[in-house]
């Protein structure tokens, strides 16, 4: 991809809506979902999707006027029909119960894991449409319809918030399970496309180690109506200031999930469970998004601010039940911020700042 086609994305606005550790194998799996499958099952949704990955740490974007599109036409759907928020609760939680159902049955076995892999995909595929749907209708609803269906909503969300989890955990194992096979990383595995693996799932042969190296430093995937194009090396930094512009910048803004004012030191943390820094209490805890493993850090937290996730994210239905100060979806705060800085936080308006101690 040359540079003119990389800057074409700099001229639609982006918003990014998920941020996690998945491996290119699994983003992929997403990317076609969110970009292709929603749509079909819907008659209408995003047709774009890209996610920038960097050793593992990844983010999705989608184009912002197609997901206020399509979570306008759900609102409008769920003002037409009273049960359809339900309906769609209620498939969250059956198909969180099968998929995790499934990933608990599985032994490390690998003939198995090869066996069952086509019923996995089949069954992944089957969870994300009513759970994007729940998401992305409740921005949109009129206030009195929000009110309404916020409770169902945080209580389904909580309900499938290992899912992603786990599945990543399932595909590390079998990642794994071959590397021992083939004497390849597991994180290299988890490097191939989607198209890669079934080629080495049905003849046994995987992308050159450097090639898949170099996807694991740093890789993009765009997609378009679910046809992807995978970019690596110095192109996927200039795709991702396309998306999320200048960091020259003093502060950030973001979607407010529980108000107040709060001023403290910045932490920066992508990892749960590798914290750099001393995290004390009244820190302001930064990162892409949350998850239950960061449920301890948010607790001593003076408040919380992460790149992306709408009202519906772990950090926003977290921070309503400890009604914590906190902004979501800032799109840039874990690059704009730096560990210690002393930042104001401010969750009425959503915008976080830098500020002389």
């Amino acid at each position: 991809m040359n540079a003119d086609q990389i800057k074409e994305y700099g001229k639609s606005e982006w918003q990014k809506v998920f941020s996690g550790y998945w491996g290119l194998l699994t983003c992929n799996h997403l990317g076609y979902e969110h970009s292709r499958l929603i749509r079909e099952r819907f008659g209408h949704g995003p047709h774009k999707a890209i996610i920038v990955s960097q050793k593992g740490r990844c983010a999705c974007h989608y184009e912002k006027k197609d997901l206020e599109e399509f979570g306008k036409n759900l609102a409008d759907s769920v003002i037409k029909d009273s049960g359809l928020m339900e309906r769609w609760s209620k498939t969250v939680k059956q198909n969180t119960d099968i998929l995790l159902d499934f990933i608990k049955r599985q032994s490390d076995d690998l003939e198995s894991m090869r066996k069952n892999y086509s019923e996995f995909l089949r069954t992944f595929h089957e969870y994300p449409s009513a759970y994007v749907a729940l998401k992305q209708a409740l921005n949109f609803l009129p206030k009195e319809l929000y009110n309404k269906y916020l409770s169902l909503c945080d209580e389904t969300r909580l309900y499938s918030e290992n899912l992603y989890t786990e599945t990543e955990k399932f595909m590390r194992r079998f990642a794994e399970g071959i590397g021992k096979e083939t004497d390849y990383d597991a994180d290299l595995i988890l490097s191939c496309t989607g198209e890669e693996f079934e080629v080495y799932l049905e003849k046994g042969f995987l992308p050159d180690r450097s090639v898949l190296k170099e996807r694991f430093e740093s890789n993009a995937l765009i997609f378009e109506d679910g046809v992807l194009t995978l970019i690596t090396g110095k192109d996927v930094k200039e795709l991702e200031n396309q998306l999320i512009g200048s960091l020259e910048v003093n502060e950030v803004k973001g979607a407010v999930a529980f108000r107040g004012i709060v001023r403290g030191k910045v932490r920066i943390v992508l990892d749960p469970f590798k914290v750099k820094q001393q995290f004390d209490k009244g820190d302001i805890l930064v990162t892409g998004m949350t998850r239950p493993e960061y449920l301890h850090l948010m607790e001593k937290s003076g408040a919380v601010v992460t790149d992306a996730g709408g009202i519906l994210c772990h950090a926003a239905v977290v921070a309503r039940e400890l009604k914590k100060p906190t902004v979501i979806g800032t799109e840039k705060a874990t690059k704009v911020f730096k560990d210690g800085d002393y930042v104001e936080v401010d969750a009425n308006t959503g915008i976080i700042r830098k500020i002389n101690q």
